[in-house]
């Protein structure tokens, strides 16, 4: 006789949002990426209508890391970075973690380089142990009106 196992197997990759008060900015980011996680178009708030932020995504490897550790560095983001982010998503086959921020600068250069101060800065807290980080990210940067639809729907 065989024993089922009937537990959930632990997802590969999750989400880990702050349970701080995030950025207007960054609330209205949480909504895009909630909307686009699901194929959906986020509704318009007119009490936080879009603004002119830059949404920042930087993804950074980190070679060996294990659940653990990319929670740790997730967690740090949020309490460390400075930043006051909302969102960061974690995948454990890919060993990395995509940090989300919503920007409220003109130039995308200047977005991105605070975005990565914040992730410098949160990694400064975490004992990564004998994980190196890929020196490096890729780095998806968009402005927040082009995420949401305009008056006509399009």
């Amino acid at each position: 006789m065989t024993e089922e196992n009937h537990e959930q197997p632990e997802s590969l990759s999750w989400v880990a949002i702050t349970t701080g008060e995030p950025t207007l900015d960054d609330a209205r980011l949480l909504a895009v990426a909630t909307a686009s996680a699901t194929d959906g178009v986020p509704a318009r708030d007119e009490k936080n209508p879009p603004g002119d932020a830059v949404f920042v995504m930087l993804t950074q490897r980190y070679p060996g890391a294990d659940r653990e550790l990319l929670e740790n560095i997730s967690d740090a983001w949020f309490v460390h970075s400075g930043l006051y982010p909302a969102l960061a998503t974690c995948d454990l086959d890919a060993v990395s973690v995509t940090f989300f921020k919503a920007v409220s600068v003109r130039d995308l250069h200047h977005a991105v380089r605070i975005a990565w101060e914040g992730v410098c800065r949160a990694l400064e807290a975490v004992e990564l142990g004998k994980v190196v980080p890929v020196d490096g990210y890729v780095a998806d940067v968009s402005r927040e009106r082009d995420w949401w639809p305009t008056e006509d729907g399009e």
